[in-house]
């Protein structure tokens, strides 16, 4: 999506924040510049370089030098629409009175907390992600494709999350991984209708990494 595309954008699109400190204020400046969403400008931090950033940031004096900084831009824009976004999530286990239970850290949620648990297979899994012991992990959850570049020394493609039936009664879809980094462990899990409020629906796959 060009700029010129997203010039109608609004500054809710945009995600402007209307209040905040000084580091907000300069993101403000240059999401309204380049009319590009939250989740883009972190893209653009993240797999820009040094330099690249400090071009996007300096202001171009000159068409040639502004035609080249929009075409960077664009391009990793396009790398960003066509590899797929990804969205990163925290979850941790935590004591209660009827023993330790997975939560996803899901702040935007507006209904009780036990909404968040993640039961059925769902613990499970991220027993299995986090390790012997541990009580916390991150995830990056995307309903398209990705591979992560930060991984080294080979990219990781994101695993799958496959689905097999929807559970309309309960409210959202049991879901089947197969393996996670090279050990199969064939797993069926139940996510609740909370993954419909992530994704707007519920994806045929989930891919996570």
């Amino acid at each position: 999506m060009s700029r010129l595309a997203r010039k109608n954008r609004t500054n809710g699109d945009i995600g402007i924040l209307s209040s905040g400190g000084i580091m907000d204020l300069f993101d403000n400046q240059l999401k309204s510049c380049f009319r590009i969403s939250d989740a883009e400008y972190d893209y653009l931090c993240d797999v820009m370089s040094d330099d690249e950033i400090g071009i996007m940031v300096d202001e171009a004096t000159t068409f040639k030098q502004k035609r080249l900084m929009l075409t960077m831009i664009e391009g990793y824009l396009d790398k960003y629409k066509n590899k797929g976004t990804y969205r990163t999530f925290r979850f941790y286990k935590e004591k209660t009175e009827t023993g330790k239970k997975w939560y996803v850290d899901f702040p935007e949620w507006k209904g009780d907390k036990w909404e968040l648990e993640m039961v059925l297979g769902a613990d499970k899994m991220l027993d299995i992600i986090a390790g012997p012991g541990k009580r916390e992990v991150f995830l990056r959850l995307s309903d398209k494709p990705f591979i992560l570049e930060d991984t080294e020394p080979i990219k990781t493609q994101a695993f799958k999350l496959e689905k097999i039936a929807d559970t309309p009664t309960e409210g959202g879809a049991i879901y089947f991984l197969k393996e996670w980094y090279g050990v199969e462990h064939n797993l069926e899990l139940w996510l609740c209708h909370v993954t419909a409020y992530v994704f707007g629906h519920l994806p045929q796959t989930i891919y996570i990494a």
